[in-house]
């Protein structure tokens, strides 16, 4: 069975910035071990590809399961891609370094599950185990649409069919109703009036 798919969304910045530097951290000791058990999880700039890289984060936020955003720093990119993601209404983490910076008011009553890198020692260890566990938990419960991962094609076939068999029902339901006298074409006897 292949796995879900799950494209990271985060601020990534220049290879070598100290943005780059804390991506990757969350994505190899976060993200990655909370998730890859059942979902390829990939980032954008981990996806070899030809096309435009607009085209295909737009793909990968329409078609992965799973879209996980990092928020901090409330990057405007981020939020582009996150927006698009909320308005295709399918399966979004939230996580977040912690911070004392105020979270957008649009989604503040979103569950956003905070993790901490900056502290060091055992502090930051529990802190990782503990977002990592959210993050598990979290994509666990979430439900996930069969047709995600389709091709136009196929999603056209499958909607088809779902199509035909509807219409097969509704007309079994009509048939049956036809079966039975309706109220008008019976007489009923004891009736006096």
């Amino acid at each position: 069975m292949s796995k879900k798919t799950c494209f990271v969304v985060s601020p990534i910045g220049e290879e070598r910035t100290e943005i780059r530097k804390h991506a990757d951290t969350v994505l190899e000791h976060i993200i990655k071990p909370a998730l890859e058990s059942e979902f390829d999880v990939k980032r954008v700039d981990e996806i070899y590809h030809s096309d435009k890289i607009d085209e295909k984060i737009f793909e990968l936020l329409t078609n992965s399961d799973l879209v996980l955003v990092d928020i901090t720093d409330n990057n405007p990119n981020v939020f582009l891609e996150l927006g698009y993601r909320i308005a295709l209404n399918k399966p979004i983490i939230y996580i977040r370094q912690e911070t004392p910076e105020n979270i957008p008011f649009d989604i503040r009553t979103i569950n956003i599950i905070s993790y901490n890198i900056k502290d060091g020692g055992e502090k930051t260890l529990r802190n990782v185990k503990i977002a990592k566990e959210r993050i598990s938990n979290t994509a666990n419960h979430l439900k996930y649409s069969p047709h995600n991962n389709l091709k136009k094609e196929n999603l056209e076939e499958i909607l088809y069919h779902d199509i035909l068999e509807i219409k097969t029902t509704v007309n079994n339901i009509f048939n049956n109703l036809n079966k039975f006298p309706s109220l008008d074409d019976k007489e009923d006897h004891h009736n006096p009036f």
